[in-house]
């Protein structure tokens, strides 16, 4: 009601309510009433006013640069009014100007949950780059972009935070684009040619730009990049190295290798290289020159987790059972999280017939994942072939059929197993009628034996 009263300050409103009253209640209660909702009204321009008051005085010491100050006098306007925004704003600016950054950032959320702006997200976007953590910040300038597209300024921010984290080619085009919203924004202009002229024509920033056209899977653009890096530096190892990894990643496997032997050439230490020769051999299935080059990736770098774990799938492919064991242990050793290592050990021993460590594998991924379709097939089918443990073959399945409906072969499965189950059941209370008679015989054969010694007495 408050609220009410506050936006709506008309006279007429109080003549309103008196009219609407007047023919239910006693002259004298309503005039009770409209004192009381004037005293309300009064009391609450009274505290309007005086945040108002405290607002601009707050922004005047703001202004002087007396933020703390500033500061306190917002803080009991957000106290009294609690949705006042322009409050919010202000004293988050002066935890910012005051160097208090992730308090800032925490007062510029509390800000952002009465309204959206884009000034609250830029602002909260200068901490987070004060604090370094630029993928928050390029979150915060996206946002504040989405609510205001035609602000140069924040297009600049987002292209220079881009430059940070070395994603040159999209900060140029967030540069273009700050300049086509705003001609005379030097800044921008200066940083674009910056970039263009200096950045651009170092094999450095051609191998970064082309690693990220390798990630959107942009491999003739990234070919460019590296072409230009070799030409540049033909000594560059890591360039060859990233020549090999494109034409690997385009399936031309031969000419990766060729890539891939003249970065040896020039760096014989490059764990990476080897990686990527062993991976374009298990490509065109030479799997024992594969195991080579991956086992010699992993010796020079034994934190190369992908390395392993392929290492381990070339390994039981030769049936070098022991290594692709080992192989794929160190890869869960590094990845404790990722269900791939314990599948594929648990593929390895099932493949070499040690069906317990199999099955211990394959209890490990559904620790982690309880529906991963592979470890429940797998798992059932070694528990059902055992005939060791049919209650827990039958659960898999049965969990499997929930994920797989359809599958006619799961269902043949559980019925099989219900059927075990039913033979057992009946093998057991017929095991239980024999020794029961058995039982019976004994102790009439007891009775009877019993009755010829007590006749033998006479």
């Amino acid at each position: 009601m408050t609220q009410l009263f506050l936006q709506s300050l008309d006279p007429s409103f109080i003549g309103s309510f008196s009219s609407q009253l007047a023919g239910n209640l006693s002259q004298k209660l309503i005039d009770r009433l409209l004192d009381i909702l004037v005293e309300v009204i009064v009391q609450d321009l009274k505290t309007w006013i005086e945040n108002i008051k405290k607002i601009n005085e707050g922004k005047a010491l703001f202004d002087m640069e007396y933020y703390e100050k500033a500061m306190r006098l917002f803080e009991e306007v957000v106290q009294k009014e609690p949705k006042n925004y322009e409050s919010w704003f202000m004293r988050s600016l002066c935890f910012l100007l005051l160097g208090d950054l992730e308090l800032s950032i925490r007062s510029f959320e509390q800000t952002l949950n009465r309204r959206e702006t884009y000034q609250a997200y830029y602002y909260k976007s200068a901490a987070q780059i004060l604090l370094q953590d630029f993928e928050s910040a390029l979150n915060s300038l996206e946002k504040a972009i989405q609510l205001n597209s035609k602000i140069s300024e924040l297009w600049f921010c987002k292209a220079r935070v881009l430059e940070q984290i070395g994603k040159y080619e999209e900060a140029i085009d967030n540069y273009d684009k700050a300049i086509t919203i705003k001609s005379n924004n030097y800044s921008a202009i200066i940083h674009r040619d910056i970039l263009l002229n200096a950045y651009t024509e170092t094999p450095e920033i051609l191998i970064g730009k082309s690693a990220e056209l390798i990630k959107k899977s942009r491999y003739e653009e990234a070919v460019d990049y590296i072409n230009k890096a070799i030409e540049m530096n033909s000594e560059n190892a890591e360039a060859w190295c990233l020549k090999g990894d494109i034409l690997r990643l385009n399936k031309s496997y031969q000419e990766s290798m060729l890539s891939y032997k003249r970065s040896i050439e020039i760096n014989p230490k490059m764990s990476q290289v080897y990686y990527g020769i062993g991976l374009s051999y298990f490509q065109i299935k030479k799997y024992r020159s594969a195991y080579l080059q991956l086992k010699k990736a992993v010796e020079l770098n034994d934190q190369l987790s992908d390395a392993y774990f392929h290492l381990g799938i070339a390994s039981r492919i030769l049936k070098y059972w022991d290594k692709s064991n080992a192989a794929f242990t160190r890869f869960c050793e590094l990845n404790p999280a990722d269900t791939r290592g314990f599948l594929e050990k648990g593929h390895t021993h099932r493949k070499s017939e040690d069906y317990m460590n199999a099955l211990d594998a394959y209890e490990q991924v559904l620790s982690i994942d309880p529906e991963n379709k592979a470890a429940l097939t797998c798992a059932g089918n070694i528990y059902f072939s055992q005939n060791e443990n049919n209650e827990r073959a039958l659960g898999l399945y049965k969990k499997l059929s929930g994920l797989m409906p359809e599958d006619c072969f799961v269902q043949s499965r559980i019925q099989e197993l219900e059927d075990r189950q039913d033979q057992g059941q009946q093998r057991q209370k017929e095991d239980q009628q024999k020794q029961e008679q058995d039982q019976e015989l004994q102790e009439q054969e007891q009775e009877t034996q019993g009755k010829k010694k007590w006749f033998g007495l006479f």
